[in-house]
């Protein structure tokens, strides 16, 4: 973050660290707009390189927000949350003795309910533990790419994603 003036750094105090412009010296909080007007441009600093660790930890994140919800049928819906609920389900319905083909009610999004026997609620189970396990996956593919890469935020990790279209 620096002050140039004619294409070169502008002069500061060196012991306040003011800018110095025509023999008037210009304190850090002095108004942006009034030292443009003397004819300074400010330069921003390059932000810096993020590391593989910030990657990874970037792409964690994703990867998690990426498995929380997933398209069932047609409907934006709950992945992770739900998992433990199908099989929490389906080991009551066999403690219970409940038959295959007796139905429960299922909520896949507002105002969208389904009846399911047995079957429908595993195929719902399927269906999540194939989009999880497809997040985890693609973080696999990105981490192997973002471990090896010169620059690791080169690395786009926003696409590719199960349920991507």
């Amino acid at each position: 973050m620096t002050w140039q003036l004619n294409n070169a750094p502008a002069p500061c105090d060196p012991s306040s660290g003011w800018l110095i412009i025509e023999d008037i010296q210009y304190p850090p909080d002095w108004p942006h707009d009034d030292l443009i007007a003397l004819g300074l441009t400010w330069i921003a600093p390059e932000p810096p390189a993020l590391t593989a660790e910030d990657c990874l930890a970037a792409l964690a994140d994703m990867r998690w927000q990426r498995s929380q919800y997933f398209v069932f049928d047609g409907v934006l819906t709950q992945a992770d949350p739900a998992i433990a609920v199908v099989n929490a389900t389906l080991a009551m319905r066999q403690r219970r003795v409940v038959p295959a083909e007796a139905v429960q009610t299922w909520k896949l999004s507002q105002a969208d309910f389904r009846q399911w026997d047995e079957a429908q609620i595993e195929a719902f189970g399927f269906a999540i533990a194939d989009h999880i396990q497809g997040c985890f996956d693609r973080e696999a593919t990105l981490s192997g790419q973002i471990i090896v890469a010169e620059d690791p935020g080169a690395i786009d990790i926003t696409t590719g994603w199960p349920g991507d279209v």
